[in-house]
């Protein structure tokens, strides 16, 4: 039962070759209701980013790169 289910939620014909990833399937589903942008206030100072958010920045384009090249693993981590 549990390799049945297995096999349903990774379906092998959608998954990347050779990278850290794989796609699951989506089993729920939710309902979201309507954002009320009437409450939305902006603000309009700018906000410079901290030492962690540049830091976040370059792991995403550090990981963009080696997706982009098809990296194995080994190579990311």
């Amino acid at each position: 039962m549990m390799v049945e289910r297995k096999h349903f939620l990774f379906p092998g014909d959608i998954q990347p070759k050779g990278g850290p990833f794989i796609f699951m399937r989506k089993t729920v589903s939710y309902l979201i209701n309507r954002f009320s942008f009437e409450n939305l206030k902006f603000n309009k100072d700018i906000i410079y980013p901290t030492r962690l958010d540049l830091k976040v920045f370059q792991n995403l384009e550090k990981l963009d790169k080696f997706i982009l090249k098809s990296a194995g693993y080994e190579n990311i981590s």
